[in-house]
Parts: C-alpha cells; structure tokens; sequence
C-alpha cells in the first residue's frame, strides 16, 4: 500500500520469502526452454514500486543467496544502483556475504586480445566504480544508511582478503595506482621520510661518533625542521581523518602508528629544546624516544612495502605481520605483569618492618626479572622474596609467574605460526598481502584527494576516462593470470 505504484509481482513475493523452487517453477511454466536473457528479465528483474527488483528483496529481506543465484540466471542485473536508497546487490553481498561477492566480481566480463605484443584489457566497470559524482566515484550506501563507501573501502570492510585476486579488482587497482595513486602516494613517503629523518637527527644524531652534528648548535634548527615536516604530515592525515569515517580511519593499523607518532612528536621535540642546555634527557623520554624510533621505524617499512609488487613489497608485508605477531605477546607480557604485581607487593609488604615496597617498585624489580634473568636477583641470597615472612607463598607465586610468562608467550607465537601457515594454504600469501595493502593505500589516498581541490580535480579526470573505458594496454611482462588467448574472455 505504501508504493508509489503496485507492482510488487509475483517474482518479487518468490524473492521476499526465498522461494527458490516457486520461482523455478514459473520460469519452468511460463516460458520455453530457449527464452532469452532479455525475456526473462522482463519478469524476473523488474521494478516495484519503490524501485527495488527481486534481486534487491532477496538479498536485503529474505537474505537467500540461492533464490539470489537463481534470479541472475534469469536476467538479475547484480550491479544495478537502487535509484531512491543507492544500494545495489553487489554491496549488500560485499556486506552480507563476501562469498557471494566474489562469485559475483569474478563473473564480471573482462577481454583480453593481443596488439603488437601487448595485451589490450577492456573491463565494464559500470556499477562498481561508475557512474560517478563528479571526484568521487560510485558510492554504496550501506544497508543501514550510516555511510556511504566506494566498492575498494567495501571490501576492505568485508575483511576478505581473497577478493583483491579477482581480475577486475586488480585492473581497477592498477587503473587507479597508475592514473593518481602512485604519484601521490611517492609524495606521501618523501612527506613522512622528511619527518622520519628530522626526528632521528634530534633524538639520536647527537649520539653519533661521525663529528658532523653539533647539538649544541642544531638542536633549535633540527627542531624547526621536524615540526615543519611534522606539520605537512598532520595535514595529510587531516584531511584523510575528515574525509573518512572513524571506525574506517581507525580499522587501518598504520593509520594507529600514524597517530601515536603525530601525537607524540611535539612532545619530544618540546622535551629535547627545555633539555638542551642539560647533559642529558629525563630517563623516563629516553625509553619513549626509543620506543618512537621503533615505531616509526615499523611505520616506515609499512610505506615502502607499498612500492611494486615485482620489488622488496611482498618481502617487507612478511617483515611487518613478523612485527606484528611480536605486539601480542609484549601486550601478553604487560597484562602479566600488571595483574601478578598486586600479589608481590602484598607479599613483600606483608608483615614487614621493613619500609614499604611501592607497587612501582615492585613493577620494577619484575621488569627486571623478564629482562635480565636471576641475574637480577638481589645478591647474598638465592629467594626474590628473601627476609620476608611470606617468601615461600611468593616463591611459588614467582614460579607461577614464570610459567604463565614463557607458556603464554610461547602459546601466542605458536597461535600466530599456525595462522600465517594457514592463510598460506588458502593462497593469502605475501603477495596477496601485498595487494590487500595496495588496495588499503588506494582507497586511502582517494579519500584524502577528495579533500583538495587539485585531487578532486585529477580524480574527476579519471573518472572520466574510466567511464568511456578504451581497451587499456598492458606491458607482455604484465600478462593476465591465468594467461588467455586472443580475445578470449573471463566471465
């Protein structure tokens, strides 16, 4: 009652309870064996009267993938823009069913023929990165129309891997890497490695034997030039922050770094200016200058890891999930330390007449025992607890503790072993790591382009090109995968 027109058919009521065999047995009924593509779709792919086809109903009511794969035998279009809520099948099942998803991508015409040694790839990106709105190119609007997304940042979401190896995906990721990402992305690195550099030659340059820094002389102008590279780079991640929701922002973990590194920065390089005239920093912005270097040190490898896939990429993907894969038992290691210091300090406290033991100290001593070994153990006695009343409850808490440390650790290790090997057998390897971060940084840099007027600029001439989609050649080197013959073509 509701609809503008009445035209909820009989394919829509099939569609809406999941009937798969109902509407079966109309195509089975109504039409012959031979009908056409075109013939069926009259019926079966019709509009309502709120503009939604069987398909739409299917996917967003019943949820039933088999009445939806029935439907695109008989002439569902799967990339249509629904015109009043501007979803479509293919970002439904990008959120719904990645599964389905990707049988739908991979079914997506591309043609190859070969011309002077070169193949010529011609690809129908209509309904997956066009039409566009004017910079921006086709948006999904999410099934609960919170946000709209392009089809790269959908499946970032949907986090299946996998989908950055179907063949339109990669020529679209290509067409976009080589028309803007690219060089905007070299831009980005130059932009972070100035940064990268500066805070180096403040923090660590003056510990260097090799006589060309005076830090008497250049703290002040090596402070300036970090918070003029620190400054360009905020702006960077500004504009990308504004222009992207924030549970997107946050999903990304170099985005994480990048913001631990930004919001710290100032701080160091204030610390280092008030400190200049001493002999040296505070202890306590020693240990997070060094934790800094670390993390930016990791965030720089995330950026060259972006760089070709025929180069060092694939390679520093491992090097970074390796990195990764140190973070949970060092968080691991913190909990543990955390939770068994409240019963030490209660044991080293308990009953003494000695002056208290604080709960950082006890942290402390902890800190230690991890690190170095028994070697921290007080000397003259072979207890960590010893002259306390309750040292032999705090032996065996000790020894508890280092069993839950190693087992723990080794636990977790072992835990992200078996998951490397396991994404290895499903094919998600280095490289498909590689092109799942290709794919973060091409949606990334196209979200931050959109915030200035010269990105929006180039990415409305790439759209434009796209939408009138010339055969695109592709060096020999560059061959299809798998190789196809002349003309051949991937449905």
């Amino acid at each position: 009652l509701m609809h503008c027109d009445q035209s909820f058919s009989l394919a829509h009521a099939g569609a809406f309870n999941g009937e798969v065999k109902v509407l079966q047995w109309f195509r089975d009924t109504y039409w012959p064996p031979n009908a056409t593509e075109a013939e069926l779709a009259a019926f079966f792919a019709c509009t309502n009267g709120m503009g939604s086809t069987p398909l739409d109903v299917a996917l967003r009511t019943s949820r039933s993938i088999p009445c939806a794969e029935v439907l695109l035998k008989y002439g569902a279009d799967p990339f249509r823009i629904h015109p009043l809520t501007g979803t479509s099948p293919i970002g439904l099942a990008l959120e719904r069913d990645p599964d389905f998803a990707e049988k739908l991508l991979r079914e997506r015409t591309i043609t190859y023929s070969m011309w002077f040694g070169c193949y010529l790839v011609n690809t129908n990106y209509k309904g997956i990165a066009v039409p566009n709105s004017g910079p921006m190119g086709l948006q999904f609007r999410l099934r609960d129309g919170t946000d709209e997304l392009s089809v790269e940042e959908l499946i970032l979401a949907s986090q299946r891997q996998s989908l950055v190896n179907v063949p339109i995906v990669q020529e679209l990721m290509q067409a976009k890497w080589e028309s803007f990402a690219c060089s905007r992305y070299l831009w980005l690195l130059a932009e972070y490695a100035s940064l990268y550099v500066a805070v180096f030659c403040l923090a660590v340059a003056e510990f260097t034997d090799t006589g060309w820094f005076n830090p008497q002389l250049n703290t002040e102008q090596t402070a300036l030039v970090c918070m003029i590279a620190w400054g360009l780079y905020a702006r960077r991640k500004y504009g990308k922050f504004s222009s992207t929701a924030r549970a997107t922002f946050f999903r990304q973990d170099a985005n994480v770094i990048d913001v631990a590194i930004l919001a710290y920065v100032p701080l160091t390089v204030a610390v280092h200016l008030a400190a200049r005239s001493q002999d040296q920093l505070p202890d306590y912005m020693a240990g997070a200058d060094a934790v800094l270097q670390i993390a930016m040190s990791w965030r720089f490898i995330l950026w060259v890891s972006g760089l070709e896939e025929n180069s060092i990429g694939p390679f520093l993907v491992v090097v970074t999930k390796l990195l990764a894969a140190l973070v949970e038992p060092v968080g691991f290691l913190i909990t543990a330390l955390l939770v068994f210091a409240n019963s030490f300090t209660i044991v080293f406290n308990y009953g003494s007449n000695k002056d208290p033991q604080l709960y950082t100290d006890v942290l402390k001593k902890e800190a230690r025992l991890v690190l170095k070994g028994w070697e921290s153990v007080e000397e003259g006695g072979s207890s960590f607890f010893r002259d306390v009343p309750l040292e032999a409850l705090g032996d065996a808490l000790l020894a508890l503790f280092v069993a839950v440390v190693v087992l723990g650790c080794f636990g977790l290790f072992q835990t992200t072993a078996e998951k490397l090997v396991k994404e290895a057998s499903k094919g998600e390897g280095s490289v498909t790591q590689f092109l799942w971060i290709r794919l973060q940084l091409i949606a990334s840099i196209e979200r931050e382009m959109q915030s200035d007027e010269e990105g929006r600029a180039v990415l409305e001439r790439f759209y434009e090109d796209l939408t009138r989609a010339p055969p695109r050649p592709r060096r020999q080197d560059k061959t299809p995968a798998p190789l196809l013959r002349t003309g051949q073509q991937v449905r």
